[in-house]
Parts: structure tokens; sequence; C-alpha cells
């Protein structure tokens, strides 16, 4: 019995928590799982780093041109799933299922196991095609969660940067809190949710205050080339990484906080940090907002 995921839906925050979801239904009732839209990023995970595909149970070796392997097949993956079509080739066969909600901001979403009609049809097919970012089993994955954080943990290079970085700064303060500035796409789908420089610093100070008097020290991350002046009385430091590392330094956080994002979403589910999300441009946020993710179920804005 096998589940196959085969859409790229956003980036590394949306891949990660699409094929948690899956992977937890599948250990569920015994599947074999692949997720051919996670090629891009598999090398930075020790699950897939140097095989062909991201599956579990995993690939037991590793093999030459990878990356190439990835590509090709997520290609032919898409060419026999887009728009539904698998279903149409290979839906009157019984053992077969597709899965297809149509698109990344779909307002429609779908969890394998609140439908018990739709559990049984899944668990006596063989083969399942999942192709839609809403598609989830919440339940499975707070139930599955250490399995899954052991899963996709980064590769050890990926994972001593970011504790070189965070071990430099946590002998001298209370808390590290991880800030995520999300503007780059946001610029467009959610205007409400850029905060100019300005409006960071204005956050910044307001948590300083509500953490008095504990020392605290804010790492802040981005996608984009942050040039702040100095804060009066605020002490943080740029963590100008990549991706896969940044989204570690902010696991490793105390607390993280940030617009809605799947990639701070997963931080904090990961490493168990405190996850503190702004809705909108008001500042008067206090610490009862931030809460542990047991589960990560992506974002809506």
């Amino acid at each position: 019995m096998l589940i196959i995921q085969a859409g790229k839906y956003g980036r590394l925050g949306n891949r990660l928590i699409l094929s948690a979801h899956l992977l937890a239904f599948a250990r569920e009732y015994g599947y074999y799982f692949i997720d051919f839209g996670f090629d891009e990023y598999s090398d930075f995970f020790s699950s897939s780093n140097n095989r062909p595909i991201l599956s579990w149970p995993k690939f037991p070796i590793d093999v030459p041109f990878a990356n190439t392997i990835r590509t090709n097949s997520f290609k032919l993956s898409r060419h026999i799933t887009v728009g539904g079509r698998a279903q149409k080739i290979f839906g009157a066969f019984n053992w077969f299922e597709q899965i297809y909600l149509d698109s990344l901001m779909d307002e429609v979403s779908l969890d394998l196991e609140e439908n018990q009609e739709l559990v049984e049809r899944l668990t006596n097919s063989k083969f399942i095609v999942c192709d839609g970012w809403w598609i989830r089993s919440n339940n499975l994955v707070k139930k599955h969660s250490k399995f899954l954080i052991d899963f996709f943990q980064p590769v050890t290079a990926i994972q001593m940067r970011a504790k070189r970085r965070v071990e430099q700064l946590r002998d001298r303060v209370d808390y590290l809190i991880g800030v995520h500035v999300r503007r780059e796409d946001y610029r467009d789908v959610a205007p409400h949710l850029v905060f100019d420089d300005q409006h960071w610093r204005e956050i910044l100070k307001h948590l300083k205050r509500l953490f008095y008097p504990q020392k605290i020290h804010f790492i802040v991350c981005s996608n984009e080339a942050l040039e702040w002046d100095n804060i009066e009385g605020i002490s943080y430091t740029f963590a100008k990484e990549s991706a896969v590392i940044d989204m570690h330094i902010l696991a490793l956080c105390d607390y993280i906080i940030g617009p809605p994002s799947t990639f701070s979403e997963w931080a904090a589910f990961i490493g168990g940090a405190k996850l503190g999300v702004l809705r909108s441009k008001n500042i008067e946020f206090d610490i009862g907002k931030f809460s542990f993710v047991d589960f990560p179920i992506g974002t809506r804005i």
C-alpha cells in the first residue's frame, strides 16, 4: 500500500507540514509514503539526503545523481497527476484513489481522519495519490509528533551551525526570542501583515517591556537583507543564514514571534518554542498570546 504526495505548494514550511500530515496518516495505517514534491529540499534533511526520494521507510542507501533523479521523478509525477488526471485514468480500479484539491489558497480543507467513509475508502485502496495543500490529519500528527520531529531532522552540519549560533548567546540572557520578518510575498497577498523597519523596532521594544526584568536577546531571521540601526536598549542579532539554518535557529529559541507563517510554525513545533502570531499591526501583544504548537496545521491569512 502506497501514498504519494505529488504537488509543490509554497516553500519550505509548507512542504514540511504537508509531508508530515500525509506521513502521519501513512504510519498510522501501515502505508508506504513517497513525497515527490520535496525534491529541492531533500539534501538538507537526514532522512532524504543523497537519496532519490523522500520516503518512508527511508530509502536504504545513498545514490549518485540523487538531485537529477528527484527532479525528473517530480516532473513525471506531475504529468500523471495534474488536474486530477490520475483519477481519470485509474479511477475505475478499486485499488486506486486520488485526493485532489485545486489550489494553495483554496478555502476547502480535508482532514483524512474526520470522514469515516473516506478513511474506509482509503484504507481499502492500495495506491493513493494526494495533490493539494489543505490535506491534513491533525490528530495523527499530534499522535506521531516525536516520530515526525525525528524523521525531519536537518543534516548534522545544519544542526551544528544553528546550535553554535544560539550557544554564543545563551549564557548572557534569560530568554532568546526568534523574530521572523516576512514581507516579500505578503506585499501582494497580505499587505496588512507587512511591517516596516520602524514597526518592528516598536514590536521589539514592546516585547522587552513585557519580559522585564528578564534579560532577552532577539535573533532576527528573514529572507530579505535587513539593515536596522541600533535600537536603544535592545539586544539583537541578524541570523543571515540559509532558510533551513534560520528555521533551526528559530527552533532553538525559547519564543518565536512573527506574522502567520508555516516557517515559524514548523520551527516552534520541532523545537518546542512558544509561538506568538502577529495578525495585525497592533503591537499590544501580551505573553499569554504565546503558545506551544502541538501540531502544525498551516496558516490562513
